[in-house]
């Protein structure tokens, strides 16, 4: 498990940026560059949701880092639905059962 963090500057449309990576717990991968701890100089580009870069790490020579991003796009909230109203049941106001008749036997043990 890594923490990743960094950060940016911004010119016009351009940007550069440093992005670190840090193992913060025990696992059996490793980041894109194979090595855990990185510092890695990246450059790039954005245009409207996507971002376009590319860098190196110092720390892995000879590996090319390249990432398109996509700005995830915030979900609007839904509409909120008809409000409704509790009200209490009126047992009197029910339909009546048609009547029955049972036949109740009872015993009396002496």
């Amino acid at each position: 498990m890594f923490i990743y963090g960094g950060t940016y500057k911004l010119d016009q449309d351009r940007f550069t940026a440093t992005l670190t990576t840090h193992r913060y717990a025990d696992g059996p991968f490793t980041t894109v560059f194979g090595c855990d701890e990185v510092e890695a100089q990246l450059t790039g580009s954005f245009n409207g949701n996507r971002a376009v870069c590319s860098g190196t790490a110092k720390q892995a020579p000879g590996v090319l880092f390249e990432a398109t991003l996509f700005l995830q796009q915030q979900e609007p909230e839904p509409a909120p639905g008809p409000r409704t109203t509790t009200t209490r049941a009126d047992v009197a106001r029910l339909p009546k059962l048609p009547g029955r008749r049972t036949t109740v036997v009872s015993r009396r043990f002496s």
